[in-house]
């Protein structure tokens, strides 16, 4: 065996236990992610949130988000979501009905949080905000969290056609280097306001996770409307 030979074989030993220990690493998120998710999602009968004990943080900057609601409303809703979590989905239904009974009360305002869990996930969001340049954000991002199937670009572009978007301007959209940068912004803000599972939602300026019944969410905007007139 040549000096060259033996180089290669033993670069090659220890390269196979850095592959295998990356493997193990990888496994470990996974499986973090995935514990989380079912967390967040899992039965929260016996969860009772009340405003004052939300943890609060600073004011989020979400000038330029797609919002819906009145913009001198008591309340603001920011919320971070992953277009295939299950209990996005699952909140997306929710959500609606408390924005439908106080629809001047409250300002909802969206931002990206694609888990790199999700395979379709950011492909997802890029293709949401593509329909906000159309002026049809809250129904492609309404099509996307009622599909039932994964959510490829095939189904998405369907989705994009079914609401009346330009489909010439929304393929061109998809390949800006701007709508994945700003994507990416949104999962830095969120990690910087400590979100690290979806949905996380913050109610003018307090935290809350997860799946939460809508008993619990209007608990929670009348007590932001009590404490902003204390």
């Amino acid at each position: 065996m040549t000096v060259t030979q033996q180089k290669h074989q033993d670069s090659n030993q220890l390269l196979i236990p850095l592959l295998i220990l990356q493997v193990l690493l990888s496994i470990v998120i996974v499986w973090r992610v995935i514990r989380l998710e079912s967390l967040l999602v899992g039965n929260r009968e016996n969860v009772s949130y009340r405003f004052e004990d939300l943890p609060i943080v600073d004011d989020i900057p979400y000038e330029g988000h797609p919002s819906r609601g009145p913009i001198d409303a008591g309340v603001l809703i920011v919320e971070f979501i992953d277009y295939e979590c299950v209990g996005c989905r699952e909140s997306q239904k929710i959500i609606n009905e408390l924005l439908s009974a106080n629809e001047d009360k409250i300002r909802f305002i969206h931002f990206d949080f694609p888990l790199p869990i999700h395979d379709h996930a950011f492909l997802a969001a890029k293709a949401a905000r593509c329909a906000e340049r159309q002026d049809s954000f809250w129904s492609m991002n309404d099509s996307i969290l009622t599909y039932s199937n994964p959510v490829t670009s095939d189904a998405l572009r369907t989705m994009a056609s079914e609401i009346g978007l330009n489909l010439s301007r929304y393929d061109q959209c998809l390949i800006a280097n701007d709508i994945e940068l700003k994507i990416q912004n949104d999962i830095e803000i969120g990690e910087q306001y400590g979100v690290y599972g979806t949905p996380t939602y913050f109610i003018n300026g307090r935290k809350v996770q997860g799946v939460i019944s809508i008993r619990e969410w209007q608990g929670l905007v009348d007590g932001a409307i009590r404490d902003a007139r204390d």
